[in-house]
C-alpha cells in the first residue's frame, strides 16, 4: 500500500486538480439532470391538473339535430333549408336528401339549388351557417342564372349532424 507521505507534492496537486475537474463535470451534469427532472415534474403536474377537470364536449348539444329518429331529423333538416330559402324569396329549384352511407349514419346530407338576387343568396347562406343546429356547406358553386341577368344560382351540398335524443 502506498502512503500519502511517499507521493510527491507535485503529483498530489495534479491528482487534486484532476479530481476537482472531474467533480465539477459530474456536478454540472447533475444540475442539468435535476433541471430536466424538474421540467418533467412540472409537465406531469400540469397534465394531472388538466385531467382532473371535466371534459368539454367538442360541440354543444344544440349543434346537432336531436330528433329520436334519423328520418325525423332529415325531415327537419330539409324543412329548415327550404324555409330559409323561401323566407329570403329564393326559388328552390332542387332540394334532395342524400341517403346515409353505412359509415356515416350520423351525417345528414342534402343537395340543393336555389336562385334569386345576390343579396338574398348571401342572407340565406349566412342564416343557414350561423343557425342552430349547425348546417355547413361541404361544396358550393355560385353562377349567374343567365347572361346579363341580375339573379344568381347557388348549387350546394349541405351537411349536418344527427345525434338521437340530444
Amino acid at each position: 500500500m502506498i502512503g500519502i507521505d511517499c507521493i510527491s507534492p507535485l503529483r498530489m496537486i495534479c491528482l487534486l486538480a484532476a479530481a476537482t475537474v472531474i467533480s465539477a463535470c459530474l456536478a454540472w451534469l447533475g444540475f442539468d439532470r435535476l433541471a430536466e427532472e424538474r421540467q418533467r415534474l412540472a409537465v406531469t403536474e400540469a397534465m394531472a391538473l388538466v385531467g382532473t377537470r371535466p371534459r368539454t364536449p367538442i360541440m354543444t348539444s344544440n349543434m346537432a339535430f336531436g330528433e329520436p329518429g334519423r328520418r325525423l331529423a332529415a325531415g327537419r333538416f330539409e324543412t329548415r333549408l327550404s324555409k330559409a330559402a323561401l323566407g329570403h324569396r329564393l326559388l328552390v329549384e332542387r332540394l334532395q336528401m342524400i341517403p346515409a352511407q353505412p359509415d356515416y349514419q350520423k351525417l345528414l346530407m342534402a343537395e340543393f339549388v336555389v336562385s334569386g338576387g345576390e343579396t338574398e343568396i348571401k342572407r340565406f347562406t349566412h342564416e343557414i351557417e350561423r343557425g342552430t343546429p349547425a348546417i355547413r356547406f361541404e361544396s358550393w358553386r355560385i353562377t349567374h342564372t343567365a347572361t346579363g341577368e341580375p339573379t344568381v344560382r347557388i348549387d350546394a351540398r349541405a351537411l349536418a349532424l344527427w345525434e338521437a335524443g340530444t
